[in-house]
Parts: C-alpha cells; structure tokens; sequence
C-alpha cells in the first residue's frame, strides 16, 4: 500500500517538475551546438537524456521526501 503511495506521490512530482528538468537537460546540447532549440535527434539521443531527466526527477523527490 505505501509502495503504491509513494509511486502515486512520484508520478505527481514528476508531472510537475518534469518539463523544467528536461529544459535543464537540454541547455548544455543546446549551448553547445549553438541552437536554442535542439531537440534529441535518434532514439540513443532521446533514451540518454530520458535517463537523465528521471535520474535528475528521482534524486529531488528524495532529498525533499525521502
């Protein structure tokens, strides 16, 4: 029961602070290529910063909740 809480909690955490953290994982492709509005062009590209943003999602949620 508290495994499904928790999840739920995530989900919620996730859905509100997901956008900001993917900007965050893009600026430095960003600044590096000098294109404001790059996007992951391949799937390796897009699951790499997929990884990050969740990683990035997980280590917040515990240092405020866990």
């Amino acid at each position: 029961m508290k495994e499904a809480a928790d999840t739920a909690e995530f989900e919620a955490f996730a859905e509100t602070h997901g956008s900001a953290v993917w900007e965050e994982a893009l600026a430095p492709m960003r600044e590096a290529r000098g294109d404001p509005t790059w996007r992951p062009r391949s799937w390796m590209e897009g699951m790499g910063l997929q990884a990050e943003v969740s990683r990035t999602l997980r280590e917040r949620f515990d240092a405020r909740y866990g």
